[in-house]
């Protein structure tokens, strides 16, 4: 596996941008680097659709709230879902994200032990198991479905 870091920089439009980044030694006999750079380039298109999916159900988890005073925890669920559909992407690939929740912490502005309940909330619970009377507190809070099991 070759570990990927995710920096932050300014483009030339003065927004930030995510650039995936591999240590020279890593791909050094390895094949091409046109071979590399395209798996890198998928690699790096797969986190900016999870970072994409994660933030649009972030702003649903804050308009739930400002609206009804409570978010679905099924939203709590689907973030959880779409973190493991990136692990489980990420086991399948040659490379993998170094820091990988320090990384996605800063990209989505959620602490690291969020993201691990989230995650473990998608993995101890399918779906038709979450009680949607019930709040993301009840889940993530002293509850045995999200202790930290990763």
């Amino acid at each position: 596996k070759i570990p990927v870091t995710i920096s932050v920089i300014k483009g030339q439009d003065g927004q930030p941008h995510r650039v995936p980044t591999i240590p020279l030694g890593e791909i050094l006999g390895q094949e091409t680097d046109s071979t590399i750079q395209e798996e890198l380039n998928l690699f790096s298109a797969q986190y900016d659709k999870l970072i994409e999916n994660c933030q649009g159900t972030l702003l649903a988890i804050s308009l739930e709230k400002k609206i009804i005073g409570k978010a679905n925890p099924l939203l709590y669920w689907k973030l959880g879902d779409y973190l493991n559909s990136f692990v489980k992407y990420e086991e399948n690939s040659r490379f993998f994200i170094n820091g990988f929740y320090q990384q996605l912490s800063r990209d989505l502005k959620l602490s690291q032990s969020s993201l691990r309940k989230m995650l473990n909330f998608r993995r101890c619970l399918n779906r038709k198991q979450v009680d949607t009377n019930k709040s993301w507190g009840f889940y993530s809070v002293g509850n045995k479905v999200t202790e930290n099991r990763s």
